[in-house]
């Protein structure tokens, strides 16, 4: 699929989850979309602001991956990501450091960032962790099928089985 395609795909896709979030008051607006695999993704990550009410953050030494594991193919939604969370914390996007962003496979559709009291389809999902730093806390960000990264508020604890 042409690059441009895909970036009006995303795009699209943004706005009706903006729009959809606007309308809701549950706050699990997952932000951006696109394919996990990163052969489709646009060549510059748009910029999607998304308003962030509580960052959960681990202590820097509870990554789930080893620090330096990043797959190439994961890089414009690391930008993503990235900007995301300077905007949520307040700081420069220089002030964030990439931990780690794997392919993974999600067990069902949560992305393994479930909402409570909420079901989900149980079908293996192909997806990415990214896992970035700031402030000496790591924060991780879940996507998987048609959905971009979104940071994760209620971060799992053991690592995804690796794509």
């Amino acid at each position: 699929m042409p690059i441009r395609s895909t970036s009006l795909r995303v795009v699209a896709a943004v706005v009706a989850i903006s729009a959809l979030a606007a309308c809701s008051d549950d706050g699990d607006d997952p932000a951006g979309a696109g394919d996990v695999d990163g052969t489709t993704a646009p060549a510059t990550a748009p910029v999607v602001t998304t308003p962030v009410t509580t960052v959960v953050a681990t202590p820097a030494d509870g990554s789930l991956f080893p620090v330096g594991d990043v797959d190439a193919g994961l890089l414009p939604w690391v930008e993503l990501a990235t900007t995301q969370l300077a905007a949520a914390l307040g700081i420069e996007a220089a002030d964030v450091s990439i931990v780690s962003a794997v392919l993974v496979v999600w067990p069902d559709a949560s992305l393994g960032c479930p909402a409570p009291d909420q079901q989900y389809a149980a079908a293996l999902t192909d997806g990415a962790v990214i896992e970035l730093e700031a402030d000496d806390s790591v924060y991780r960000f879940h996507a998987g099928g048609d959905r971009g990264p979104s940071l994760c508020e209620r971060p799992i604890t053991v690592a995804p089985p690796r794509a």
